[in-house]
């Protein structure tokens, strides 16, 4: 007698803890689960962010590095992607002057970590994550590409 009272008892624990661990269900687009939601929104901020401080710096940095180092190229950032807050941030740029779009790349990947602590300071960021240039690639070529 005990012991069916005991192998039922298991038995509704496994299915509460079944019940539990299963993901919070999504209505539409909406997300239910607060922590998921809370990341998303951390990363919308921090991308915002991102986004203006690299703008400032690419814009209104010191002569050494926009003209000595990048010879006086004007870049925009277009977007900036993650899949979380402290990831690597793919910094998306398209090139507005007539330079080598090799040679940019090169000296962008050469200039990353500066630009990371200067963004730190500007934008006053505790923990900075990483971040790497990626050009540009517009939908229309990629599918031109694709064709």
């Amino acid at each position: 007698l005990e012991s069916r009272f005991r192998s039922r008892i298991r038995q509704q624990k496994l299915e509460n803890a079944r019940i539990v661990k299963q993901p919070a269900p999504r209505v539409g687009d909406l997300i239910t689960d607060p922590i998921e939601r809370h990341v998303n929104r951390r990363l919308v901020r921090q991308r915002e962010k991102i986004h203006a401080g690299l703008e400032e710096v690419l814009t209104r940095n010191t002569a050494q590095i926009l003209y000595e180092f990048l010879n006086g190229v004007a870049i925009s950032v277009v977007k900036v992607r993650a899949k979380r807050p402290r990831a690597t941030q793919e910094i998306h740029y398209s090139l507005t002057s007539d330079h080598d779009p090799a040679w940019v790349q090169k000296q962008l990947d050469v200039l990353a970590p500066k630009l990371r602590s200067q963004l730190a300071l500007k934008v006053n960021m505790g923990q900075t994550p990483a971040i790497r240039f990626v050009p540009h690639v517009r939908a229309e070529e990629i599918r031109r590409a694709n064709l």
